[in-house]
Formats: C-alpha cells, sequence, structure tokens
C-alpha cells in the first residue's frame, strides 16, 4: 500500500472531479418545482354531453397526484389564476398524413371532449384521397366541433406537412392555434384548459406569443427513447424560459394565427420535408416571450415510435438543425455537459487503471469512492427529474442511459452521412 503524494493529490484531484462534473446535468437544472396539477372543479357526470361521458383513457397526469413534488410558487399559474369566463377560445389543430387514420381514430375523441368552457374548434387537415382518413372523418361529421379540410392532391413541390399546417391555420376561426399531431394524445380532458392557463390578455406587455407544452412517448416506447426525449426536453425548456426558444420538446405548441400569416408561416424552410415544429417555433420566438406549459394537464403524449421512426426523426433534425438559427448556442451547453460526464468517466477509469498497476491501493479506493459519488450525484438528479414527469425508467439505467447517448449520435451522425441528402428535401422549392 503506497500513500504518498502522487496517491493525496490524484486522489482529492478525482473525487473533486466527480463532484463538480456531476453538477453539469440538465436534470439538475430542470425546474420540477413548476410542475403543478392542473385542479380544476370537475363537471357532474348528469350534465355531462354523451360525447363528454365516453370513457377516457388511462391519464398519465393522475401519476403526479401520487409523487412527491414541490409545491409551485404563488406567482404561478394555478387554475385559480385561470379565468375561463374571460378565456378566448381555441382552435386545435391536427394534422393527418398517409397510414394515420387508425390513429387518428383512437385519439379523435379524447381531443373531442375536451373540458374547455370558452369553446373549442378542431380542425382535421388530411390527405386528398386518403379514403381510411376520410371514412373516419365521417363518422364524426355530425359533431359541432369538428372541421375537416384536405390538401389538393396537385401540390407535390412542397412540404406535404407544412402545406397541411398553412391550410389548417388559415380555416381557424380563433386567434389562438395548438397544434398536434394525429399520433398523439392529450394526458386528460383539461389539456386545453392547462394550454390556455398560460395565455395572458392581448394587450399585456407579458403575454406569451408562443406556447410550448411538455411531450414525450407513451409507456409502450422503449426506456431509453423517454429518457433521451426527457433530457432534451430539459434544455429546451431551459433555453425557452431564459431567452428565445430554440426549438419544440414534440408535438405539443401553441401560437397566434395573426403573427403566422404576418410572418409569412414557413416561408423560406419550405422546402424541408420534416422539422414544422422546430421551424414554427425558432421562426416566431421572441426573447422570454414563450412560455413552457409543463405541468401534468398540458402534456401530451406520443403513440411508441418504432425504432425504424425513431432513428428517422433523429436523422431528419440533423439535416434541419443546419437551418435553425441559434443552433451552435444551443448545441454548446449539451456538449459541455457530455464532455464533463465523460471525462470524469474517463479519468476515473483511467486513474483506478493506473493505481492498480502502481500498487496504490489508496488511489485506487480513492477512484472508487469518485465512480460511486458520480454514479449517486447524477442517478439522484435524474431519478428525480424522471419520477416528476411520471416516467417510469429503473433507476439503474439512468447513469448508463447517460453514458451511452454519444454513442447512439456517432451512430445517427453516420447514418445521416451515408443517407441520399435529396431525401430530406421536395426538391423544386
Amino acid at each position: 500500500m503506497i500513500f504518498d503524494t502522487i496517491t493525496l493529490i490524484l486522489g482529492a484531484a478525482i473525487i473533486i472531479l466527480a463532484v463538480l462534473t456531476s453538477l453539469l446535468s440538465p436534470f439538475r437544472r430542470a425546474d420540477v418545482k413548476t410542475l403543478r396539477s392542473f385542479d380544476v372543479e370537475k363537471p357532474n357526470d348528469d350534465v355531462l354531453s354523451p360525447l363528454h361521458s365516453e370513457s377516457a383513457p388511462a391519464d398519465r397526469a393522475e401519476t403526479m397526484r401520487s409523487l412527491d413534488v414541490e409545491a409551485p410558487s404563488d406567482d404561478l399559474p394555478t387554475s385559480q389564476h385561470l379565468n375561463i369566463s374571460t378565456s378566448q377560445p381555441l382552435t386545435l389543430l391536427i394534422t393527418v398524413q398517409q397510414k394515420q387514420a387508425q390513429m387518428l381514430e383512437r385519439h379523435l375523441p379524447q381531443f373531442l371532449s375536451q373540458d374547455y368552457a370558452p369553446g373549442f374548434e378542431v380542425v382535421v387537415v388530411a390527405e386528398k384521397g386518403d379514403s381510411d382518413t376520410e371514412d373516419v372523418l365521417n363518422r364524426y361529421a355530425g359533431n359541432p366541433l369538428l372541421y375537416a379540410t384536405y390538401i389538393p392532391d396537385s401540390s407535390r413541390y412542397m412540404s406535404r406537412k407544412k402545406l397541411a399546417i398553412t391550410l389548417g391555420v388559415k380555416a381557424a376561426h380563433n386567434e389562438w392555434i395548438v397544434m398536434t399531431d394525429a399520433f398523439c394524445s392529450p394526458s386528460g380532458n383539461h389539456w386545453l384548459q392547462a394550454i390556455a392557463s398560460h395565455i395572458g390578455p392581448a394587450d399585456a406587455s407579458t403575454s406569451p406569443n408562443l406556447i410550448i407544452g411538455y411531450c414525450n412517448y407513451d409507456d409502450e416506447a422503449r426506456p431509453y427513447y423517454r429518457f433521451e426525449r426527457l433530457q432534451q426536453a430539459c434544455y429546451t425548456m431551459r433555453e425557452a424560459r431564459r431567452g428565445k426558444a430554440y426549438r419544440a420538446m414534440g408535438c405539443n405548441v401553441a401560437f397566434r394565427k395573426s403573427e403566422f400569416i404576418a410572418g409569412d408561416g414557413f416561408r423560406g424552410n419550405l422546402e424541408h420535408t420534416r422539422g414544422e415544429y422546430d421551424f414554427l417555433v425558432n421562426k416566431f420566438s421572441q426573447r422570454r416571450s414563450t412560455a413552457v406549459a409543463n405541468e401534468p394537464d398540458a402534456w401530451i403524449i406520443d403513440d411508441a415510435p418504432t425504432r425504424h421512426e425513431w432513428r428517422s426523426r433523429h436523422i431528419y433534425y440533423m439535416h434541419t438543425r443546419k437551418y435553425l438559427a441559434r443552433s451552435f448556442r444551443h448545441r454548446l451547453l449539451p456538449f459541455i455537459d457530455e464532455l464533463a460526464l465523460h471525462l470524469c468517466f474517463l479519468a476515473i477509469i483511467g486513474i483506478g487503471v493506473f493505481a492498480g498497476l502502481t500498487s496504490r491501493w489508496i488511489l485506487l479506493g480513492a477512484a472508487v469512492v469518485a465512480l460511486v459519488i458520480a454514479v449517486c450525484m447524477r442517478t439522484s438528479f435524474a431519478r428525480k427529474t424522471v419520477r416528476a414527469y411520471g416516467e417510469d425508467i429503473a433507476s439503474w439505467r439512468l447513469y448508463p442511459y447517460e453514458l451511452s447517448g454519444i454513442w447512439h449520435k456517432l451512430y445517427q451522425h453516420l447514418r445521416y452521412w451515408r443517407a441520399d441528402k435529396a431525401g430530406f428535401t421536395s426538391h423544386k422549392v
């Protein structure tokens, strides 16, 4: 056993490094204090319409009510702060692409049964000639809340998804539009109320012009998919609160119709086939004018993606991000966090190997202690955030998931490098 100057210096350094680098975690910065249930008075069953009386799916927001999450500060919006009588009607915009008819049929009743007193409409934009989707919409044709419009089949040389959104915005009768997709479902019947609680008076200088809601995959998705989505949301939510929002956290965005039309919508990026939510937020976000709706009732749940779909979304984002403003600034903090994570891990392994080869068992013990500190601190930060957002991910997976992120990114970069870049654009615009 050797106890010398090298042992003292390296032992102290590796333990300090483990503590300091563990603080550079996106989960430590996650503001879980703002999470709260949207506790509104439920209407009596005998006054519900037949549409509202349908049994709702399992509500992930209920998970939050059994978790020990700190109460919000008094200045945060709650149900008492939302004056339903003075709130404005909303337009819910849902886009449907090919082969999404079954998803629309499964989720449309949940959107139509939203409990929102000021009133709302649901505008569905689908592909002309998609007989399955048309059949679904025809079955709901008698619902006064539902409006349907279709993309002309002749519109071939631009992003059809962006065209669908543009048509839906023009068809909307209300100023505020809440946008989502057919493969998504709301966390509960108070989703629109929770989103609307962030809309301020139109003449107030502090009123947001964008609202970005939290969105993650359902519980059927692979744990790593849900972990990564939450990890990325920690960065985007922080940016949206502290400055200009960079991108969306998923398919859960509200914006003003007048601003979209005045700003020429997606003009400037119509040739890119994907990234509609990211381009929308990136273009129209203003400094400190984006509200983040991360309370449980404001969540949107994506259907679990296949491995191919999950990889495709990442590869398309690698193409999209080259055209987003503030991309370098957004990627800098995750790069620093990831560098600190791996620098610490490699330093611990290196010092451990050195201690073993030189029989410095005290130094080896210090390396083991440093590893335990790093694992425990990072797992603690991640576990608190994971539980707060209702994700069922085993604690022992969290640290390995953080370490494996870089390998997933390298693989995605390789796939993007090998991909045919013509597939990311519509070629003609």
